[in-house]
């Protein structure tokens, strides 16, 4: 399959375009449908406006141009009026129209909706509009195939009805991630490429932190206090020669191994963003030194262009390395506005606006300048380095430290899975690191287990192919909510572990500091015994086997590809209930492929109230007995009984869930397409008492994969 990219059309394109458009009046009237574009439509003056007011827009590959099409946004003259239906919604929208392609290449439609996907969510438009002919059978089909809804019937200006469609799409969470090339950094980027399909990625940018840098001619070191986070950091490296670097270079044969996959990802999903797009949107950042602020860079320059745009969502900044590159951004913001009108607004609203998902404090930037200017502005430490960095031998037994071992890997990750997952490191794989001395060649080291850094701290050994290390991958795995609500409240958590607001925190003013870090939760281990461990450790096991379908995706025919249940439940998500009420939801499965559920239920302990009676069994009605509320409740009624949601029959009694510790759930597990859920508030309970519920949906085929659903009963 031809990779196509997109630009502005040019005056030389004029010719190709006149002739794909010849091509497409001939096929559409070959294959049933003469009467839409005739003879001469659009016409050679529409084609040359198009070209000249920069509305044109051409798809290529290195062969040349193979399609074209017009992205426009504001109302449609046409689309004022619709029969048989009506438009999904009344927001602003981009229009698709004359577009065609040559018949050479496959991929047209596909690329050019995902391009103007991309387009319109930057500035904040998530609807698409487009129309065709009744027969035009083979655009009713692309257009449906990506995800568009037949809405109605539109009239054109010659006053032929014409079958419209809207796209509607649910704003991505958008995020840049910035990096400094550590080996687990480029395990990370090689897994979050995986991932590109369900954020906007918005730029990949390279920075320094305390652990690797380029050196800087001049630069000198000044000693300081050492804090928690430089444990495994060198304190006498020079600032002024090159330490543990790696080179710029790697980012783009990532890439490389990304683009030889795409045709194959983008199979499973069109949202898989074109390799030439990442490229553009890979940079440098400042990575001189640790903490290197001395000059605006390219990297510097795309977070700040990010920061002062008009797009109304979150930017998600995760920083995989130092801040100092993101710092340098907000440095130059400042100089820039201070002085002028508007400076305390502009501020307050960036520092609603930006939130930065951490791994640690690789660098002084965050307290020296960040938390000192822009103290408001979010900062959650997703430290959990025992979950999914070095150290994870250290951790519990169970099916999450089962996930990161030799056996698990081979099987699902390291052989036949293309080059993305060819380049994965591993303890003891035989590659080797560019920069690294030999305590840092984890897979070219044959004694890399009795020198590497972690002997110091008394890690263990680990076995060939053993999973290494990601460990500032929770710094986007807490933005993949998979229905956990992580980003409502970073206390709710989600796969990247629960985080609480640190009331210690301040900068060298006294101001608090909008600054989380991460809890710690129960956890059941394969002994049976309750420890106390990192809040991420449950889920390492379903974010494996995810990577592991992900890896598949590679390679496999997309009917084969396995996705993630989707949970959906009719009645909502949020309660309230007086004690002694039940509340009961009936969870269904939004792409339910015929492979059976099982469904589970824990009542987390670390934010409700006190234990709670949760059961879980097959679809069937409520209780009837009037102490018992059924589902949905409006934000401040009743709660009232409504009719299950069924699906294909469940068996099975009440569940328990292992990990509900101090949350009694009795029976086991529930198998079947929908479940009912049963959750029975304290007699005990007092007003505004909250109850948090975690319903989890497993589907296995080749890999067991799972969804959730996050549950909030407040009692009143």
């Amino acid at each position: 399959m031809s990779l196509l990219t997109v630009r502005p059309a040019i005056p030389s394109d004029r010719a190709v375009i006149l002739d794909i458009y010849e091509h497409a009046r001939q096929f559409m009237a070959a294959n049933g449908n003469p009467t839409q574009w005739r003879d001469s439509w659009p016409a050679v003056e529409m084609v040359d406006n198009d070209i000249s007011t920069g509305l044109n827009t051409v798809l290529e590959d290195e062969s040349g141009v193979h399609g074209v099409f017009v992205l426009v946004t504001g109302d449609e003259p046409t689309y004022q009026e619709i029969e048989d239906g009506s438009w999904l919604n009344e927001e602003p929208y981009g229009t698709i129209h004359r577009i065609a392609g040559d018949g050479k290449v496959g991929g047209v439609m596909d690329t050019a909706i995902a391009w103007s996907k991309r387009q319109l969510a930057a500035r904040g438009i998530h609807n698409i509009r487009i129309d065709t002919h009744e027969d035009n059978k083979i655009m009713q089909h692309l257009i449906e195939r990506n995800g568009f809804t037949r809405t109605g019937t539109i009239y054109c200006r010659d006053h032929e009805p014409r079958i419209a469609y809207q796209w509607v799409g649910t704003p991505k969470i958008r995020t840049i991630v910035t990096q400094d090339a550590e080996v687990d950094d480029q395990n990370s980027l090689r897994h979050f490429l995986l991932h590109t399909n369900e954020v906007e990625v918005q730029g990949i940018v390279q920075t320094s932190s305390i652990f690797h840098w380029i050196g800087m001619e001049g630069a000198v070191r000044v000693k300081r206090e050492k804090r928690p986070d430089d444990d495994f950091a060198d304190e006498s490296a020079p600032y002024d020669q090159p330490f543990r670097w790696t080179g710029t270079d790697w980012m783009f044969r990532e890439l490389d191994d990304y683009e030889a996959v795409y045709p194959n990802l983008r199979a499973v999903d069109p949202e898989f963003p074109p390799p030439d797009y990442l490229r553009s949107i890979t940079c440098v950042g400042n990575i001189g030194y640790a903490g290197e602020v001395a000059a605006p860079t390219a990297g510097s320059e795309l977070i700040k262009a990010r920061i002062l745009d008009d797009d109304p969502r979150p930017l998600y900044l995760q920083v995989w390395g130092g801040t100092n590159t993101i710092a340098r951004a907000l440095m130059d913001i400042e100089s820039e506005y201070k002085d002028q009108p508007g400076w305390d607004e502009l501020r307050n609203r960036i520092m609603k606006k930006v939130i930065l998902t951490a791994c640690g404090e690789q660098d002084e930037t965050y307290r020296t300048y960040i938390a000192e200017v822009w103290p408001d502005m979010q900062f959650v430490k997703t430290l959990q380095m025992g979950s999914y960095a070095y150290p994870w031998r250290t951790m519990p037994e169970g099916p999450s430290k089962d996930s990161l071992t030799a056996d698990f890997m081979t099987k699902n990750l390291l052989v036949g899975k293309g080059p993305l997952l060819e380049g994965y490191a591993t303890w003891l794989d035989g590659k080797y690191y560019e920069g690294e001395g030999e305590i840092g060649q984890f897979g070219a080291n044959p004694d890399i287990n009795n020198v590497w850094f972690g002997k110091q701290f008394g890690l263990p050994d680990y076995d060939q192919h053993d999973f290494l290390s990601e460990g500032d991958s929770p710094t986007f795995f807490c933005l993949l909510p998979r229905g956990l609500r992580t980003l409502e409240n970073f206390r709710y958590g989600g796969l990247a572990g629960r985080y609480e607001k640190d009331p210690a925190q301040v900068n060298t003013k006294g101001e608090p500091l909008n600054y989380w870090d991460v809890t710690e939760a129960d956890y059941t281990d394969a002994h049976g015994e309750t420890v106390r461990t990192e809040s991420m450790w449950r889920y390492v096991a379903d974010i494996q086997n995810d990577f592991a379908a992900r890896a598949d995706w590679c390679v496999c025919p997309p009917a084969d590809a396995e996705h993630l249940p989707v949970l959906h439940l009719p009645e909502g998500l949020d309660f309230q209930a007086a004690p002694g009420t039940s509340v009961t939801v009936h969870p269904v499965c939004l792409n339910d492929d015929g492979t059976p559920l099982t469904y589970s239920a824990r009542l987390d302990p670390d934010l409700s109230a006190s234990p709670a009676d949760v059961q879980v069994t097959g679809p069937s009605a409520p209780p009837s007995d009037e102490s018992s509320s059924g589902p949905a409740a409006p934000p401040n009624g009743s709660l009232v009984t409504d009719s299950p949601v069924t699906g294909s029959s469940a068996t099975g009694s009440p569940v328990t869930d292992s990990s509900a510790t101090g949350s009694p759930v009795t029976g086991s597990p529930v198998t079947g397409s929908s479940a009912t859920v049963i959750f029975t508030v304290p007699s005990t309970a007092t007003a505004r008492d909250e109850y948090h519920l975690i319903l989890r949906a497993e589907r296995t085929r080749r890999h067991s994969l799972a969804g959730y659903a996050h549950l909030i009963i407040t009692v009143r």
